[in-house]
């Protein structure tokens, strides 16, 4: 018995508990905080080209979307001991139609990721918090097409 592998006989207990051997890398945070912030270019992208009535809460949302960059990038310092690197595509430029429709669709994945990672042991009120607010910009994505069709007087693409 003196003789055991401290490592192994962990690494071992861990599988046994089912628990992630190096919590965090299952998370794809690097994927996730890459969507948060191409998420923020489009609501500014989109708050340049939407009327000031939109502009306003469109910012805030480019704000919100940072901060839930932010935070991930914190929990990929905490579980990896060091900062991601995201490399970000380019973002082409985009008819307001299209960046609100491409919004709505990255909104729905952003809030099914954090549901998904709702149950986290460390993490989870984050994911929850986050989901919540994702839930939020879903809305008043759908609220501004809806007032970008009416202002148009039909579809615009």
């Amino acid at each position: 018995m003196a003789n055991i592998d401290r490592q192994m006989a962990d690494r071992v207990w861990k599988r046994v508990q089912n628990m992630p051997e190096e919590p965090g890398r299952d998370m794809n945070l690097k994927k996730l905080i890459m969507d948060e912030k191409m998420a923020a270019g489009a609501y500014l992208q989109l708050a340049r080209q939407l009327g000031t009535e939109e502009a306003s809460r469109l910012r805030q949302m480019a704000r919100e979307e940072k901060s839930h960059a932010a935070c991930m990038t914190g929990m990929y310092i905490l579980t990896h001991g060091n900062r991601p690197e995201v490399k970000m595509p380019r973002q082409q430029r985009q008819s307001a139609q299209q960046l609100l429709q491409r919004a709505y669709a990255g909104e729905l994945g952003s809030i099914a990721a954090y549901e998904t990672l709702s149950d986290h042991p460390e993490y989870g009120q984050v994911f929850r918090s986050m989901a919540q607010q994702e839930r939020e910009h879903s809305r008043a994505v759908l609220e501004m097409l809806g007032r970008l069709e009416e202002k148009t007087g039909g579809s615009r693409k």
